[in-house]
């Protein structure tokens, strides 16, 4: 049969896995799935054409360059999804503490997921340290032919939620190779309940981190978070004698946080002149309470911007509707080893990560 004569693959079948692994670049099959929107990994491997004189006006030797995994997924947030919280964790590159909640008998988990350096990264409940992700992807209704990514890190993390929507999660992946596999995942199961939902987004700010929780929920209709880890993936993380990059460093971590508002006060500009600093709590709570002995405890997820310097924030008029205004806010870390730039906490029954 000729190439693209048969039935054609759909993607109402297809599947998307991950598993952390413990040596940067050997590929780990899935170990927990979830559904997504949309995937765009790709595997690159440049094609060079020599440019060199022949007699003729053609080029007449070719190579094979360097290779890379680039690409993104998109999936609806949800705090009771390892998959979720894999990509929290990678993204954030730091330890992750697992405590019990409400008491200590309980099978509810506080997980407090910490910057760091990837490499470094171990949980509480492990002693190894997982600094990359391999992700594999059935495109269509058959194993055969899937794709295994190996040797990948979020180079990128975005939060966003709107009105009538749920909240949504996008990684920008860069990885280190990628290979066809066979491997048949066993019976796929998915979290029972239902993503966070833009009501279940509260938004707080105050003078310090441990106040904001606490704090009077601010009104907005619209948040984009974001994690830019800078990954470096260029000529400098190769080696001679291979096509796969050896090492992909992050580079500085950028935080930034994007909020839509009806405009009815000045407050949010006078806070952009006076370079006031604010600490900012971004709750994402689920109706889903966890299991009996976690009472009323429910599945939920904390973004926590511990110093934030508030950018530009001006309205302008452009129909007779009403006014809403973009405002834009940066973290930092404070001068201390012990402050943060940004912090996650997920509330669930797994023991660890």
């Amino acid at each position: 049969m000729p190439t693209g004569a048969g039935v054609g693959r759909v993607g109402v079948s297809a599947l998307l896995g991950i598993a952390q692994e413990t040596t940067l670049g050997t590929f780990v099959t899935a170990t927990t799935y979830l559904p997504f929107v949309s995937e765009s990994l790709n595997y690159t491997r440049e094609k060079i054409l020599v440019d060199e004189l022949t007699g003729t006006r053609n080029s007449q030797r070719q190579f094979q360059g360097v290779a890379k995994v680039e690409g993104s997924v998109e999936l609806y947030f949800n705090p009771q999804s390892d998959f979720c919280v894999f990509l929290l964790k990678h993204a954030m590159g730091g330890t992750v503490a697992s405590t019990t909640t409400p008491t200590t008998t309980s099978t509810g988990r506080i997980h407090t997921l910490n910057e760091g350096d990837m490499d470094n990264n171990d949980s509480s409940v492990s002693a190894s340290d997982t600094p990359s992700l391999s992700l594999w992807v059935r495109r269509g209704q058959t194993n055969t032919g899937a794709w295994g990514f190996f040797g990948c890190r979020v180079n990128q993390l975005t939060l966003s939620g709107e009105i009538g929507q749920p909240v949504k999660m996008t990684a920008e992946i860069v990885g280190i190779s990628a290979s066809l596999t066979s491997y048949a995942p066993p019976s796929v199961g998915f979290p029972s309940n239902t993503p966070v939902i833009f009501n279940g987004v509260s938004i707080r700010e105050a003078g310090t981190i441990g106040s904001a929780p606490s704090a009077t929920a601010d009104i907005f209709q619209s948040f984009e978070f974001t994690i830019n880890n800078n990954l470096q993936s260029d000529d400098s993380s190769y080696a001679l004698g291979t096509h796969t990059m050896m090492t992909l460093p992050p580079a500085r971590r950028d935080v930034t946080l994007k909020l839509s508002q009806r405009f009815d006060t000045q407050t949010a500009w006078q806070k952009f002149v006076d370079n006031t600093v604010s600490a900012i709590d971004i709750l994402l709570d689920t109706p889903n309470t966890m299991t009996a002995d976690a009472g009323a405890t429910t599945y939920s997820a904390r973004v926590r911007l511990q110093t934030c310097v508030w950018e530009s924030a001006q309205p302008n008029v452009g129909d007779p509707g009403i006014i809403t205004h973009e405002i834009n806010a940066k973290a930092y870390q404070a001068d201390t080893s012990t402050n943060y730039a940004v912090q996650m906490v997920v509330t669930n029954i797994t023991n660890g990560y």
